[in-house]
Formats: structure tokens, sequence, C-alpha cells
């Protein structure tokens, strides 16, 4: 799909003519049929319902609509560098990653990207600070949970790139034990452990107001960092709903088991850093989008 063509959807999404918008483009009425068709084929989905009288947006037209300008100005910044390819072979990527974001997909991504761009030189900082869309101006990449996608400024891109499933971890002994999984609603009076708890956006608290809807009695703590969780779970001082990927890192004795809701699960979000006009960086977050957005298809 050519920048082109995202324009004369784009034209044509707001005015619902095919004469009217072919007259604009100076192309015929044929051509940017042809090019509507191609579009639809190519993204497998019906982005206009057409009859005798009228055009119309379907909803997947409706959301591509809202999402043409901000693809139209990834565009254009690409096309702003000069040497394209000494960007996409040379260069340093910073990138800032919450733990929760690390999974076996990330991980796999970050060893493929580095083995395609050998020149570039990838730093990858894990942190355990609290969840803040501030830090993403210390570096050129940040992968979190936590969605910061509506309070975010213009100088920040960003996307939600991947997801992983939830587990519930238990202590030992407890009566969860022979469950094959379980849903939110049988947490009833059970305590769930909340890392991160203060931070509103972040996907532990999300996830335990979840639960609490689906529950008629639930009692929270809050802990620190997640190692503290997972400790206070092998202790016995609680529940705790985890990411996939921290099964193979809980302590010896805590069980888990899948939560069935399909509601429940850990997003991962990569920001951009605008500001440091990187081009390397525009080439990971670029690589990296395009990548797991193929996959979620």
């Amino acid at each position: 799909m050519t920048s082109e063509q995202l324009n004369e959807f784009y034209i044509l999404s707001t005015t619902l003519n095919y004469s009217e918008t072919a007259q604009k483009l100076f192309i015929s009425q044929s051509t940017l049929s042809r090019h509507i068709k191609s579009m639809e084929d190519e993204l497998s989905v019906c982005l206009f319902a057409r009859n005798t009288r009228n055009v119309v947006l379907t909803s997947e037209g409706k959301f591509l609509q809202i999402q043409i300008p901000r693809l139209l100005k990834k565009a254009m910044d690409i096309e702003s560098f000069v040497n394209l390819k000494s960007i996409t072979t040379n260069g340093r990527v910073n990138i800032l990653a919450a733990p929760q974001t690390l999974n076996t997909g990330i991980l796999q991504f970050l060893r493929d990207f580095q083995d395609q761009y050998k020149n570039i030189c990838m730093e990858v900082m894990p942190t355990v600070q609290r969840p803040a869309i501030e830090l993403i101006y210390s570096t050129d990449i940040m992968l979190s949970s936590s969605d910061f996608t509506k309070t975010k400024r213009e100088d920040i891109d960003a996307m939600l790139v991947s997801t992983q499933s939830a587990l519930l971890a238990i202590p030992p002994r407890h009566h969860f034990g022979e469950k094959a999984q379980v849903s939110l609603s049988d947490l009833d009076n059970e305590i769930l452990i909340i890392p991160c708890a203060d931070d509103p956006a972040g996907p532990y608290a999300q996830l335990s107001l979840m639960a609490k809807r689906k529950c008629c009695g639930l009692a929270n703590i809050a802990s620190t960092t997640e190692d503290h969780a997972l400790l206070q779970v092998e202790l016995g001082h609680g529940i705790m709903i985890i990411p996939h990927h921290l099964k193979h890192h809980v302590y010896a004795h805590t069980r888990t088991i899948p939560i069935s809701d399909p509601d429940c699960f850990f997003p991962i979000y990569a920001y951009h850093n605008l500001n440091n006009k990187n081009g390397a960086a525009m080439l990971f977050y670029e690589s990296m989008t395009k990548h797991f957005q193929k996959s979620m298809l």
C-alpha cells in the first residue's frame, strides 16, 4: 500500500463521491475504483459500502480514516531522510523497557533486528521506575504496559504492538490448586497483590479494577515491585495476576493457572521520542510496529 493510495482513500472518505474525488486527484474514476479495490483486497476488508445512490464508509473504513493523518505523517517523516540506506545500517537506538514487556516475542524481535542491522548499536535498559510517559524523553524508544496513548504529547508517537495472556499466580496449598483455569469472577474474597498500584494507567491496576467489577468482595494490598509481589505470593500473603512470561520467574512453590477471561491480558505499547530525530530509532520503531501489527492480524 502506497502513500498515494492512502491519500486517495482519505479524500474519497471525506467526499464520498468517486467522480468528485477523481477530479480532485486528476485521475479517472475507473483508476480510483481500481486503487480502492486494491486496498480492500490487500487489507481483506470492505472500506466502502456502495449502491446505486450513495457511498458510505464501513466501520473498517471509519477506523482507517482516523488513522490516515498519522500514517501519512509517518510516510513524510521517512521520506525526509536523504540517505535512508546509511541510516538503516548505522546508528544507535536506546530502548527503555519495563519488565512486563520483555516477553518471548519482544526478545525474539530484538534479536532478529540486531542480526539484520549489525551496525546499529542497540542498548536495552530495563527499568524498575514507576511508569511515566515523561521517561520517554530520556531515551529513543520506550516499551511499557501502561497506556499513555490518550495523554501523550504530539512529540511522542505510540502504538500497541503486542498483547500477552494473563495467569493467576497462587501460593502453595491454595484452594485454586486443583483448577485447570480460573475466571476473574472466581476471585471473591481473595487478597489480590498489585505491584505499581499507584500507576492507574498500568496493567496491574487496570486488571485489579476489572477483577473488582466481576467480584462481590475483593481485598487488595499493594507492593512496590514485581519481585517483592512474587515473594509475597510465595509466602502465602495473597494471589497475583501476572503476564504469561513471568511464569518462568515465579518462586519454587508458586503455581500459575490460566485466566479464562478474554479481556484479561497485558498490553505492550511502544513509544517513540520524535524529538531526537534519530534515524536508527525510527527504523526500529517502524520495523517493530510493522512486525507486530502483522502478527496481530
